[in-house]
């Protein structure tokens, strides 16, 4: 059945073309475009290849592109349609793919992030179904009694209510320079080599801004933690692609970003563990990258959320631990996993004094820093008793070791993570011709497992699924047993599912 046209594609088809030069191919980009640089291919499941160049608008051109993507989604009359052309609008309003099926508003269902799977766990808990969630790596444990106890006696104080500082407490900054001392032995000089966050996602995306011109390139880890990449889209930066994953040299992928990017890369992203794929490097890892940024001039960012959800012999190393690497790098951490608050929004930049100080600046015109007394809250946390980072080590190692034995025996084997509150896992090989979406919509529908799609943390993440270990035992368990049944009967899901895209 053939699709109606949207209004956007409309829009792009009614303007004429200019030809661009682009890594020796000659592109096609409607006027008012201008092409990034990037260009990949990509390849859909009956292996045809399609070029995509990605493109950045003109203010003006962006304004009606808006208005015609805000009037597509007046004129449907589909609640679900609606949602799809929302999550393509909020995250391709300013940099759009010169693809015709990714600008109109009936995507493909196979391009669809995990935006879409939250909605069918919505919907199908509005059924009454119980949905076992491994989706979104949201950290379930309590926050320490002690530091919810500081926060209470904070907040009593009627001086804590009034403005903060934005760089953060002196003590909060302190604290964290003793922790860098006593986890890492970097001596970090508190005044300038650290400044407090709201969360490290916040303080990644604001130093993005800081350091980010338009056009300026970063190497962005690809599949990635999706600030990493919008960090510098939103700044205005032109993103290049560093595939990550298992067996692949990220040395080697760095050398050849460098030589093809023009202009010089700004900064490369780096995140170990890693989120999402759980992937774990050495200190002998960072000397390299250090070494090899120092040489071209590159800025170093690097997120080490996860520094303290590591098991059996692996230890996170820090960057700065690297003689040399405060001149080039900036780290991010946090409480949120470490001490089990998320919500706390609590996060550090530590590391380069002039990337800190660009920071601060940025902080200052847009926040005055976290509540008083949750940033004293937050000192009581690193100065306080350390056995609640094991406590919850031990339950994330258990939780791991119970979903990697349990689903071994469903018959889904799934490789054992050395870090992160996340595993990684290939799609069941039955399944992977469908795609990590569709395998995910699947799971969803038939076992009442909830994952987070590979395609969702990048274009190189397809292939994966995403599983938090936020739910306990006896519900992982009861995972493992909805997913043996839905593997007994993957043929015939297969069956029933290939007829239905069939006849849409």
């Amino acid at each position: 059945m053939a699709t109606k046209k949207s209004r956007s594609s409309k829009y792009l088809d009614r303007h004429e073309s200019d030809i661009h030069k682009i890594n020796k191919r000659q592109v096609r980009v409607p006027n008012g475009f201008s092409p990034t640089g990037e260009v990949r291919e990509e390849f859909d499941n009956d292996g045809k290849k399609t070029v995509v160049i990605i493109c950045k608008a003109k203010k003006l051109l962006v304004k009606d592109f808006i208005k015609e993507v805000e009037d597509a989604i007046d004129a449907s009359e589909n609640d679900l349609e609606k949602e799809r052309i929302c999550i393509k609008y909020s995250g391709q309003e300013d940099y759009c793919l010169l693809k015709s099926a990714l600008l109109n508003h009936h995507m493909p269902k196979n391009k669809l992030d995990h935006s879409y799977i939250n909605a069918m766990k919505a919907k199908a808990r509005g059924d009454g179904k119980d949905v076992i969630d491994f989706g979104m790596g949201n950290p379930d444990l309590a926050s320490p009694s002690h530091v919810v106890d500081k926060l209470v006696e904070a907040s009593r104080n009627p001086k804590a209510h009034r403005y903060s500082v934005s760089r953060g407490i002196t003590g909060l900054r302190r604290a964290n320079a003793a922790y860098y001392a006593r986890r890492f032995s970097v001596e970090v000089d508190a005044e300038k080599e650290t400044i407090v966050t709201l969360g490290s996602k916040e303080g990644f995306a604001n130093l993005a801004m800081a350091i980010t011109s338009p056009g300026d390139v970063a190497l962005v880890p690809n599949p990635s933690y999706p600030i990493h990449a919008y960090g510098f889209i939103i700044a205005g930066g032109t993103l290049r692609h560093l595939p990550v994953g298992p067996n692949i040299n990220i040395i080697r992928e760095l050398e050849q970003a460098v030589a093809h990017s023009v202009p010089k890369p700004l900064a490369v992203v780096l995140n170990f563990p890693s989120n999402p794929t759980a992937q774990v490097v050495g200190l002998d890892f960072y000397q390299e990258v250090v070494e090899f940024c120092r040489k071209h001039q590159i800025w170093i960012l690097s997120d080490l959320a996860y520094a303290e959800i590591y098991f059996d012999d692996y230890v996170p190393p820090s960057i700065l631990q690297v003689p040399g690497a405060r001149d080039i790098a900036v780290e991010f951490s946090s409480v949120s996993k470490t001490y089990s608050m998320p919500g706390w929004r609590i996060g550090f930049a530590t590391g380069n004094s002039k990337l800190i100080a660009a920071l601060a600046r940025i902080k200052s015109y847009l926040d005055y820093g976290a509540f008083t007394p949750v940033q004293v809250a937050a000192t009581a946390a690193l100065n306080g008793p350390q056995d609640v980072i094991e406590a919850a080590r031990n339950v994330y190692r258990q939780r791991r070791d119970v979903l990697v034995e349990s689903f071994g025996r469903a018959g889904w084997n799934i490789p054992s993570p050395s870090a992160t509150m996340f595993a990684w896992a290939p799609i069941p090989d039955l399944f992977r011709e469908i795609g990590s979406l569709e395998f995910s919509k699947l799971l969803l529908e038939h076992a009442e497992v909830a994952v987070s799609p590979g395609v969702g943390f990048g274009e190189y993440g397809e292939g994966y699924v995403r599983i938090a270990l936020v739910e306990n035992h006896q519900r992982i368990h009861q995972a493992a047993r909805n997913i043996r049944r839905f593997l007994s009967n993957a043929e015939d899901i297969m069956g029933a599912s290939q007829k239905k895209r069939g006849e849409l």
